[in-house]
């Protein structure tokens, strides 16, 4: 299905590293671009699936002493867990489900993008950030990476629901996907679990 697995058995200490890279970000938003739709995704991931609710995704991943987290890039957007060695079945298998099945609630969704707001807000304080947006839009005039990751305001005020997934199906899928995994873990197992 065109899905690429990368994995390194590294049995230095009882931990695996997994993450799910997706080749879509700001850069690849075509005509949502510039509303942080790829930035939005990765916060909305993890507010639930059919099988886990709000929530639950991020609690199974710390009960078993393991930490979830993403990022948003300019062409790709990643989540990731880092996890016990004897539990990385399980860190599979919510990432995975996360990463396939996410179903965007509505009250999740008008909560996210509040919180966006925020982000937007703070990183119009960042003097870094400023300046790092306009080098981007100055060496980029016409390619997409002149947005930001985050989007511009009026953009993303205008996103609807449906937007969101709309853009999750083009994008989240195997053939668009990498899984890379490093730690404690054969890579027989791996592979068959993946």
């Amino acid at each position: 299905n065109g899905l690429v697995l990368l994995s390194r058995e590294d049995k230095g200490a009882p931990l695996v590293s997994i993450q799910v890279w997706i080749g879509a970000g700001a850069a690849q938003e075509q005509e949502f671009l510039g509303g942080g739709l790829s930035h939005l995704i990765e916060h909305m991931i993890f507010k639930g699936t059919e099988q886990r609710p709000p929530g639950v995704i991020t609690r199974e991943i710390n009960d078993r002493g393991g930490s979830v987290n993403a990022y948003t890039s300019l062409d790709r957007t990643v989540f990731l867990t880092d996890i016990p060695a004897r539990h990385w079945r399980d860190g599979l298998a919510v990432l995975a489900d996360a990463v396939q099945n996410a179903c965007f609630p509505d009250d999740e969704w008008q909560r996210e993008k509040d919180v966006i707001r925020r982000e937007m807000a703070m990183t119009r304080d960042k003097p870094d950030w400023v300046l790092y947006e306009l080098l981007l839009g100055t060496a980029y005039r016409i390619h997409p990476y002149r947005v930001p990751i985050i989007g511009y305001r009026p953009v993303f005020d205008r996103l609807q629901r449906a937007d969101l997934q709309a853009f999750f199906k083009r994008h989240y899928l195997p053939n668009n996907a990498l899984v890379a995994v490093v730690g404690d873990v054969a890579p027989e197992a791996l592979r068959a679990e993946v």
